[in-house]
């Protein structure tokens, strides 16, 4: 059984977060040196949500940071920051949960597109993008731009 909990982050809580994430993500925290990523956690604290993932044991197993607030609104597209599951849940849904429900948020905002970049070498994660409903707009030559409408998964 797993829970799902939508919640603003403290920066701790932001930092903890990364911190776990950091050995299973293609883009690490610690590996971030310059003056604005050290400042990352107190942007997302400030600007984004969050939904984590919680075993039975309530242990967080899966993180996911986007931003909704009036930016978002005004562009009428929510954004993915950062998105990890640990190894051993993986291919388990939880991710695709993850999505559906940050798409139930973004949509009860009033907000219909929902918008990431996925590393073109990640060939996992742009599979469980296309199959939750995400298309390519953009291609940078490293990252995949793909949207994604937020009411596609709740008919």
């Amino acid at each position: 059984m797993f829970t799902f909990l939508i919640k603003n982050c403290t920066v701790n809580e932001i930092v903890s977060l990364l911190t776990l994430f950091d050995p299973y993500s293609d883009r690490p925290y610690s590996f971030r040196d310059d003056e604005d990523n050290r400042k990352w956690p107190e942007k997302l604290a400030a600007n984004a949500n969050s939904i984590i993932c919680y075993n039975d044991k309530e242990d967080v197993i899966g993180c996911l940071f986007f931003y909704d607030n009036e930016i978002a609104l005004r562009n009428q597209e929510g954004y993915c920051v950062f998105f990890c599951v640990l190894p051993d849940y993986r291919r388990s849904g939880i991710a695709s949960e993850m999505i559906f429900r940050v798409k139930k948020h973004l949509n009860s905002k009033g907000i219909p597109f929902f918008k990431l970049k996925c590393a073109k070498s990640n060939n996992a994660a742009f599979s469980l993008y296309k199959k939750t409903g995400f298309d390519v707009v953009d291609d940078d030559g490293r990252a995949f731009t793909m949207v994604s409408k937020t009411k596609e998964l709740l008919s």
